[in-house]
């Protein structure tokens, strides 16, 4: 089968995800949930070797066309990453690369071409072609302030697969709709494509526009631009700069892989080296207005996933705990906060259970506390065991 072939039965079956390696039986992720597509068997690494050449050919002439391809190969795409050149890979030592395509009848993609044990893997994540609405996500009212904020950091923290890509394009869409400003967005690499509205829009594409997150942020301010977004805050240089283009006066929006506010701002200070970390910490406090950390669960009826999420808000409190290196306090002024629109995981879960929205074993599976969740739902029984 070709690889426009997979992509047929992924979008067939609803699923957000893609996986194929050497070796290994295909498998989709619907709904969250990883399942086999038991009738292809496990796939020789010659055939994932010729899907993922595929892929590559697809890229090799440079940038998207300005419409959908008819298919793989058909025209050009998106480029290899990382210094890798664009000639097709011949093995999987080629390297990995990422790289969005949008092929004629299915939509936009992003893939990532690696390999494991000696073979070829490729791993799929469909792009939705429709913007999703920031109200439609069930996210806490706060987040939907942020898109009038003139200046400070925002950041979007969540592990691989909780949707801080879709947040953050929700975010940037309520913003071209509410307000007029330029934004400029680095990504690597772009998914989902923002049309022009009230706000003019510039993506900046990591590997082809600029050479890196680092990189574009040394001569973004010269773009005057009101907005930016980063992709990923994935190193030190471009945490530095995020932090000096906040300084002057921007809105910046990024995403992190983490899982909690408390520990967004540990793993933020804590990269810098520890003579630079007192003058970390009182930028960082000076600028940061708010973190959602977000978890995607399997809904109750089978039918999609929902967003849980703890919410911090930039208080003067907040502010003063994180100058003050006192970063452990965050979740009982999380707890406090609900007047100024905090919310702790926990409440999110709380609400969803009780809507009916997730099951009990899945809030439980993901609840902080065990015993807190239970309690707060009363469902607490001593004399049982937690399940």
């Amino acid at each position: 089968m070709t690889l426009r072939g997979f992509l047929e039965e992924m979008m067939r079956r609803g699923a957000s995800d893609l996986h194929l390696a050497g070796g290994a039986t295909p498998r989709v992720r619907v709904h969250g949930l990883l399942v086999e597509l038991d009738a292809y068997g496990p796939l020789e690494s010659e055939h994932v070797q010729r899907l993922t050449r595929e892929a590559r050919d697809h890229v090799a002439t440079g940038r998207p066309a300005a419409g959908p391809v008819e298919g793989l190969g058909a025209g050009p795409a998106s480029r290899p990453v990382d210094g890798l050149g664009a000639e097709p890979a011949t093995s999987p030592a080629a390297g990995p690369v990422d790289l969005a395509i949008e092929v004629s009848g299915l939509g936009r993609f992003r893939l990532h071409l690696s390999g494991q044990r000696g073979m070829p893997s490729l791993a799929v994540r469909h792009v939705p072609a429709r913007l999703p609405a920031l109200g439609d996500l069930d996210l806490p009212p706060v987040v939907m302030r942020w898109t009038e904020l003139r200046r400070g950091l925002v950041l979007v923290t969540g592990p691989t697969g909780s949707g801080k890509s879709t947040t953050l394009a929700a975010l940037i869409g309520a913003m071209n709709q509410r307000r007029q400003a330029h934004v400029v967005t680095i990504e690597d690499p772009i998914e989902f494509v923002h049309p022009q509205g009230r706000c003019l829009i510039q993506q900046r594409e990591v590997g082809w526009d600029v050479p890196s997150f680092a990189a574009a942020l040394k001569g973004v301010l010269r773009q005057d631009p009101d907005a930016v977004l980063i992709g990923e805050l994935r190193d030190l240089e471009t945490m530095a700069a995020a932090l000096s283009v906040a300084e002057t006066g921007h809105l910046v929006l990024a995403t992190a892989h983490t899982r909690s506010a408390a520990e967004t701002v540990h793993r933020f200070i804590g990269a810098f080296p520890s003579e630079r970390q007192p003058q970390v910490r009182a930028q960082f406090a000076a600028v940061l207005e708010g973190v959602v950390a977000q978890l995607l669960l399997p809904r109750a009826d089978g039918q999609g996933r929902v967003v849980a999420a703890e919410t911090l808000v930039a208080t003067s409190a907040v502010r003063s705990v994180i100058r003050d290196d006192r970063a452990h306090q965050l979740p009982a002024l999380i707890q406090t906060g609900r007047d100024q629109g905090m919310q702790t995981l926990s409440e999110s879960l709380q609400r969803h259970y009780l809507r009916g929205t997730i099951r009990r074993d899945t809030a439980l599976a993901y609840a902080p506390d065990r015993l807190a969740f239970l309690r707060s739902v009363g469902e607490y029984d001593p004399t049982r065991p937690v399940e």
